[in-house]
């Protein structure tokens, strides 16, 4: 029945330090060496998950930017990528500039964009750029834009004016570090579809997933999976429609999880 694990990142799998405890990878492992396949389903960009993979290899495949680029990682290649239009992009951030904390993102960096040099000691940044010039310079694909508010009012208040701009973007709405933050993707780009794209790969179908995950972005696919469990710090809204609710991101929720379920996780392997 089941065949792939998928794992939101951030308030699921990695606990408040950034860090993956060695005995939830210990667990993961085990399991894949029974015939399971391990997926990160993240809003961050390919780069920063893979850092995690270097020394002890767990991880199958990476999706990224919330789905805008999935990477194999036995293969090392993208098998998939969509990203913003730039013309987009350069709309949203010209509105927002001047009173928001903004970041685009491509697979490998977070640029922080700024009219000034404003928020180096509050934020670990690793690429800040006057947006005018990194317009006008870089020429990478962007795959997602993350826009910082301080109320949940602002945010949502914000959710609706780049909807009402008609553009072709995903908007979502997450929080960080106690701030509301809206995530931007093109419009064909969610974590649903961007595993629905893996599994065609590996000829394999929802109900062969358990996926783990805390907030909005993770809702389809914690509806849809075959077991959708959510740590306790996920959102009310991702509670309700969970097959089953382990402990919070800092009490090593997903290796719990999969430790009291061990012996019903193999014994219902698809083969």
């Amino acid at each position: 029945m089941y065949k792939m694990m998928v794992s939101d990142f951030d308030g699921t799998l990695v606990n408040e330090e950034d860090n993956i405890p060695v005995s939830t990878v210990a667990m993961i492992d085990k399991l894949r060496k029974h015939g399971y396949q391990f997926v990160i389903s993240t809003g961050r960009c390919l780069q920063s998950v893979s850092y995690y993979n270097g020394d002890y290899q767990f991880i199958d495949y990476i999706v990224s930017c919330n789905g805008a680029y999935i990477y194999d990682v036995k293969r090392e290649k993208c098998i998939h990528k969509k990203n913003i239009l730039i013309r987009h992009v350069k709309k949203i951030v010209q509105k927002y500039i001047g009173n928001h904390i903004i970041y685009v993102i491509d697979h490998k960096v977070w640029h922080l964009l700024s009219e000034k040099s404003a928020y180096e000691e509050e934020f670990d940044v690793v690429k800040e750029e006057d947006y005018l010039s990194f317009f006008s310079q870089n020429k990478t694909n962007i795959y997602k834009i993350e826009i910082y508010f301080e109320t949940i009012e602002d945010a949502q208040k914000t959710i609706q004016e780049i909807q009402d701009m008609e553009l072709k973007v995903n908007v979502n709405l997450q929080m960080n570090h106690n701030r509301y933050l809206i995530e931007i993707t093109h419009q064909d780009v969610n974590k649903l579809e961007a595993i629905k794209k893996i599994l065609r790969h590996e000829k394999l179908t929802l109900e062969n997933v358990i996926a783990f995950g805390d907030g909005y972005n993770d809702i389809e696919l914690i509806k849809n999976a075959g077991l959708g469990i959510v740590p306790e710090n996920a959102v009310a809204e991702i509670k309700e429609i969970a097959d089953s609710i382990t402990l919070d991101y800092n009490h090593k929720g997903v290796e719990v999880y999969l430790k009291e379920n061990e012996e019903f996780l193999l014994s219902k392997i698809s083969k």
